[in-house]
């Protein structure tokens, strides 16, 4: 059975290449990746390395912690440091060359941590997870969040 791999807030995630091991590994089935602070280019060389099958975005054009973050790539990028803006752009990088594979569900009235804030937003991330992922979601009602 194939992993889904969630990566919640700030999803900072690097691939190694094929020649650094990923040839050894198991594809991962999907990528759920919130308010990603990464570069779309290693996605894509996950994709493009058959790493990583399909990539879902959860981001918000209106992500203000992501486009400070995103400054950083600007002044420190020629030391190959800074944060990436992946989760500003989901809905163009999903129509770029891999569509069937990338789907975007941004949600452009969140803000960078929204998705995870306890009560509806939590509730609804999750159903909204759970069904990108064929998962059925069924809160146990005598277990209330935290």
């Amino acid at each position: 059975m194939k992993r889904e791999v969630f990566i919640c807030i700030n999803g900072i995630l690097t691939f190694p290449s094929a020649s650094e091991g990923w040839a050894y590994f198991e594809p991962i089935a999907a990528a759920h990746i919130f308010a990603p602070a990464a570069d779309w280019a290693d996605f894509k060389d996950a994709l493009d390395l058959g790493a990583v099958e399909r990539v879902r975005i959860y981001g918000s054009a209106n992500d203000e912690a992501l486009k400070i973050a995103a400054q950083s790539r600007c002044l420190l990028g020629w030391a190959g440091l800074g944060y990436g803006s992946m989760g500003l752009h989901g809905p163009e990088i999903a129509e770029q060359a891999f569509p069937h594979d990338v789907r975007d569900f941004s949600n452009d009235s969140f803000g960078h941590s929204t998705w995870f804030e306890r009560g509806e937003h939590f509730e609804s991330t999750m159903r909204l997870l759970c069904n990108t992922s064929g998962l059925a979601f069924s809160p146990d009602a005598n277990s209330p969040l935290p």
